[in-house]
């Protein structure tokens, strides 16, 4: 326990050491090196003090763009999804050639994917522009070592917007208007088949397993493209009548 107590009061006086040792006419090097050891100590608050001001009185210093990286991930590390999104954004506007460009798409992204509602029930209309922003990636950056997490994190989406037209559709169809599920269920087939889970899984499953996957998740191929026959069937006959 002593020794515990007495490691908290070096790292105490280190933290304090480094909050004092910035000379008042400091060079920008020097401002920036004491706003990068501030946001490493996790000081985002007095990080972000530093780096602004670096940017305002060394406007044209190689170091403001460094600081407008370090600035949006601070914002990102506290989890300030809009601000990082917009500080991203503008860095990489800005610096399309920078050496971290890779890791800003990557964050810029990430960003606008913690913004996402979780759920199918929610408004997910921002998930064009993060799939926007993903496929940028895959197609600027090809090789790079984010490319395993950008495909997990599109899938995510997309299983996503596919259980939203689930959704909708069984909405439709419970409200007793099959006719009105049939646009829902055929953009399903169309645009998300390479998810819905294979028919010999779906076989595999008891009849209350069946019902109850139906209604948490995604419907099998097969079941799906019956279900689209039998609602062209009954909007033919409809026509007809």
């Amino acid at each position: 326990m002593t020794h515990l107590l007495i490691l908290m009061f070096i790292c105490f006086l280190t933290a304090c050491s480094s909050l004092k040792t910035l000379k008042k006419n400091h060079s920008a090097e020097e401002l920036f090196q004491h706003a990068v050891e501030l946001k490493e100590q996790s000081y985002y608050k007095k990080a972000l003090v530093y780096f602004k001001q670096l940017k305002s009185r060394f406007l044209y210093s190689r170091l403001a763009k460094e600081a407008d990286l370090a600035i949006a991930d601070i914002y990102f590390a506290q989890e300030e999804w809009d601000r990082a999104v917009k500080a991203y954004g503008s860095f990489s506007e800005l610096y399309p050639k920078h050496p971290q460009n890779d890791r800003v798409l990557f964050h810029l992204a990430l960003s606008y994917f913690h913004k996402l509602p979780t759920t199918e029930d929610r408004d997910l209309s921002l998930s064009k522009k993060t799939l926007f922003y993903f496929n940028k990636h895959i197609e600027l950056f090809p090789r790079s070592s984010y490319r395993t997490q950008v495909q997990e994190y599109k899938q995510k989406i997309l299983n996503l917007l596919a259980r939203k037209e689930w959704m909708i559709a069984r909405f439709h169809l419970n409200q007793g208007k099959p006719v009105s599920a049939l646009p829902y269920v055929l953009k399903l087939m169309r645009q998300y088949s390479f998810l819905l889970p294979s028919d010999q899984k779906k076989e595999q499953q008891s009849g209350k397993e069946k019902e109850s996957a139906m209604k948490a998740s995604l419907p099998s191929v097969k079941n799906l493209k019956d279900l689209a026959q039998k609602l062209k069937t009954l909007k033919k006959q409809n026509r007809n009548n």
